[in-house]
């Protein structure tokens, strides 16, 4: 129950927000905001234009901050408004000790989660057969106009237990490493 600034849930909960607000075949225009957002990135270029698919598995085996930030625009059409549904949805799973201020995971003093909450969330995504799916990804190619590389799930878990189907991890620099991972 300790509240932590666990940048993980941030990416979490634009996943799975993106997922039941948009079309995952859509296509996300890139933003200068989105371009031009601190930490992880991949980057993007401003106009560049990628599938959501593509910027979710981005998110969840490489934690790229603009990747988050495009799909935050491209599902609600500004950051402030998904930051808001990423609270709404706090209060409809019932995430008592749980509050988002950015849709990246970009350290914010008043951005926490808990273990439990991050737990009932996690719960509550691998359930959509669209978020489970990228959640038990070990790999992806991406390709784009400037080449293709592979994002590679950081989860040793994967690596290292036969029974992982599920995983994400999490840096921020103010909590250090946070891991998420479901097994059978």
């Amino acid at each position: 129950d300790k509240k932590l600034h666990i940048s993980l849930a941030n990416k979490i909960m634009t996943a799975i927000i993106t997922i039941e607000q948009t079309k995952i075949d859509s296509v996300v225009t890139v933003s200068k905001e989105a371009s031009e957002i601190d930490g992880a990135v991949l980057s993007l270029e401003p106009g560049e234009k990628l599938p959501v698919l593509d910027l979710l598995y981005a998110i969840m085996l490489d934690s790229y901050n603009d990747a988050a930030m495009a799909l935050a625009e491209f599902a609600m059409g500004n950051h402030d408004d998904f930051v808001k549904l990423m609270n709404d949805k706090v209060l409809e799973l019932d995430l008592k000790n749980t509050h988002f201020e950015n849709a990246t995971g970009l350290y914010d003093e008043n951005q926490y989660t808990t273990a439990y909450d991050l737990a009932k969330l996690v719960r509550y995504a691998i359930l959509n057969p669209t978020f489970n799916m990228i959640f038990a990804a070990r790999t992806k190619i991406w390709t784009t106009s400037k080449g293709t590389e592979i994002l590679i799930n950081k989860n040793n878990m994967f690596w290292e237990y036969d029974g992982v189907d599920g995983g994400k991890v999490g840096y921020n620099e103010a909590d250090k490493y946070s891991v998420v991972t479901t097994a059978s």
